[in-house]
């Protein structure tokens, strides 16, 4: 018998991130941190934990959708390095970060997890709609 399950939303994510639109695969939002342009793709896999539990069609889409969000952000915002990540330690639901890094960031060459984030509400506007523009044309 086929069960059909909902996808929900980790709710720390739902908590932590500004929605902005979804691909084939995956939700987009961006991490509301000024400093830095920051999305997080959320494949819409129901009770996937990590890479390797996706099918390898549903991985081949993921990279697909990373690529063109990472592309985005070398022609945008030609950050000295794109950083991609998939932690889980504190949200175990498969999210994939995707962090535009400067030489001159906050956190440079550090690891920036943890850091406190810049909070200058017209750039994350302005960054938004850049997003949904690029990505979401109405």
């Amino acid at each position: 018998m086929l069960v059909w399950t909902m996808f929900k939303l980790h709710p720390q994510l739902k908590n932590d991130l500004i929605p902005i639109g979804k691909f084939s695969l995956s939700q987009l939002f961006l991490l509301p941190d000024s400093d830095n342009p920051w999305v997080v793709l959320v494949p819409e896999v129901e009770a996937t934990k990590e890479w390797h539990h996706l099918s390898i069609e549903a991985q081949t889409s993921l990279q697909s959708e990373i690529n063109l969000v990472s592309e985005f952000f070398e022609k945008k915002f030609t950050p000295d390095k794109i950083n991609i990540g998939s932690l889980g330690n504190m949200v175990p639901q498969l999210h994939i970060h995707i962090i535009g890094r400067f030489k001159d960031d906050k956190a440079w060459p550090g690891a920036i997890w943890g850091t406190k984030a810049g909070s200058d509400q017209e750039i994350l506007a302005k960054w938004c709609q850049l997003l949904k523009s690029e990505f979401f044309p109405c």
